[in-house]
């Protein structure tokens, strides 16, 4: 289980970079409830790895708790993620 992400530039940083090593991204996203002030979204993609040129689809659960102003005060991620193809090797 990976370490807890913590902080807006954290979030930041870490989203960025991940994004940053793909290419050929598709994204598609459908809000499955609000309750309240928590969302929970489902969120898919698609896309390429530069390092390894390997084809990946990935879901994803996000539970989103918001404060006032709307900023968010606690995000929880659940994915999966598999490979569609190999890249060339």
């Amino acid at each position: 289980m990976a370490a807890p992400i913590i902080g807006r530039p954290a979030s930041y940083e870490y989203w960025a970079k991940g994004a940053g090593a793909l290419r050929y991204k598709q994204a598609t996203y459908e809000i499955l409830a609000i309750q309240g002030k928590r969302g929970i979204a489902r969120w898919q993609s698609r896309f390429t790895s530069d390092e390894t040129g390997t084809r990946h689809a990935l879901t994803c659960v996000f539970v989103v708790d918001f404060e006032k102003m709307n900023s968010c005060s606690r995000f929880r991620e659940w994915r999966h993620i598999r490979t569609l193809a190999s890249g060339a090797g």
